[in-house]
Order: C-alpha cells, then sequence, then structure tokens
C-alpha cells in the first residue's frame, strides 16, 4: 500500500514587530486604557494589535498581575 500524503503544517501568522513591551495588568485596566495610557505616553498600538500579539488573549479576561505583549506599531 502506498503511504499517505504528508500535508504541510500550516503555521499561524504571527505579526512581527520590531518593539515590543511586556505590560503588567493593574487593577481597573482594559486593553482600551491600556492602549489609552501608552498612545498618550508617545507609544503607538491598538486593542487589535495587543489582542493578535497575545494568541488566545480576550479583552473581557484580563487578570491583575496578568503579563502581555504590548507591539509598538509605529516600528512594525
Amino acid at each position: 500500500p502506498s503511504e499517505p500524503k504528508k500535508q504541510p503544517v500550516k503555521k499561524e501568522e504571527t505579526p512581527e514587530y520590531s518593539k515590543t513591551y511586556e505590560w503588567t495588568v493593574e487593577s481597573g485596566q482594559t486593553l482600551s486604557s491600556i492602549v489609552q495610557t501608552i498612545n498618550n505616553s508617545g507609544g503607538k498600538t491598538s486593542v487589535n494589535a495587543i489582542l493578535k500579539a497575545n494568541k488566545g488573549l480576550k479583552a473581557e479576561t484580563l487578570r491583575v498581575g496578568q503579563k502581555i505583549i504590548i507591539p509598538d506599531i509605529s516600528s512594525k
């Protein structure tokens, strides 16, 4: 019998940014408030960019103390 053909494994696309930061979520913070804080202090990011950079992250399930990756989309 012939061997089954191997299918190439499709790699999930992960956006790559030249600059990222680690952020520790504090009490009362939401993704929107984190984005606003970063953008007001000279950075540039978005909720969508954060969600793409953190596989499985859901805006509604942020926890205090959780570490998330913040991509700087101005340097993409």
